[in-house]
C-alpha cells in the first residue's frame, strides 16, 4: 500500500491502514472508506484501534517548485563527504538488518514449532479418562470477540472537546 499526500494528521496513516485491514478481513465492506471520508455522513471518527506502526515506513519526502541555490565547488566537496557518510550508514543498516533478520527467523521457527505442537494437543472432554479429542476439532469461534461495524461504534470526541480535555490534563500536572 502506498499513500501519498501533502500533509498528514497525527496517526492518520495508521487509522487509514486499520480500516483497510478491516476491509481486507471482510469485517467491513469497501464502501466504508468512502462513507468515512464523507464528513456529512461521518462527522467524527468511530472508535477503533489503530494499525501497528511497525510495518509502516516513510520512505520518501520531497518539495515541488523549489529552486535550490548552490555553489558548484562546495557542492562537489560536500557530495563526496555525503557519499562516504551514506556508504558507512548503509553498511551499519545492513549489519543491523542482518542481525534483526536472524533474530526474527529464529523466533519465527520457534513459533512455528510451538504452533505445530498446539495442533497435536488432545483435550479431555468428559470424565472418562480415555476420551480425548484433538484441540483443532473444538469449536472455538464462539470465544472470538465479535466485530462491531465501524458505523455502529461510539464516536470520538469533537476536536475542541478533546483539546480542552488535553489542556486541562496538561495544566493539572504543571
Amino acid at each position: 500500500m502506498q499513500i501519498t499526500g501533502y500533509a498528514f494528521l497525527w496517526h492518520q496513516v495508521r487509522c487509514m491502514a486499520a480500516v483497510l485491514f478491516m476491509v481486507g478481513r471482510k469485517q467491513e465492506t469497501p464502501d466504508i472508506v468512502r462513507t468515512m471520508l464523507d464528513i456529512t455522513a461521518t462527522p467524527r471518527k468511530p472508535q477503533y484501534a489503530m494499525a501497528s506502526e511497525e510495518p509502516l515506513l516513510l520512505y520518501e519526502s520531497g518539495f515541488e517548485d523549489i529552486d535550490w541555490q548552490h555553489d558548484a565547488g562546495i557542492c562537489h566537496h560536500m557530495l563526496w563527504l555525503v557519499i562516504e557518510y551514506v556508504a558507512d550508514q548503509i553498511q551499519r543498516l545492513t549489519d543491523s538488518y542482518d542481525q534483526q533478520l536472524h533474530h526474527h527467523l529464529i523466533t519465527a521457527a520457534l513459533l512455528h514449532s510451538m504452533r505445530h505442537y498446539c495442533d497435536t494437543l488432545q483435550i479431555k472432554q468428559t470424565s472418562n479418562v480415555d476420551e480425548y479429542i484433538p484441540y483443532k476439532e473444538l469449536n472455538m469461534s464462539s470465544r472470538k470477540p465479535k466485530h462491531i461495524p465501524l458505523l455502529q461504534r461510539k464516536l470520538e470526541s469533537m476536536c475542541p472537546v478533546s483539546n480542552d480535555i488535553f489542556r486541562i490534563d496538561c495544566y493539572r500536572y504543571v
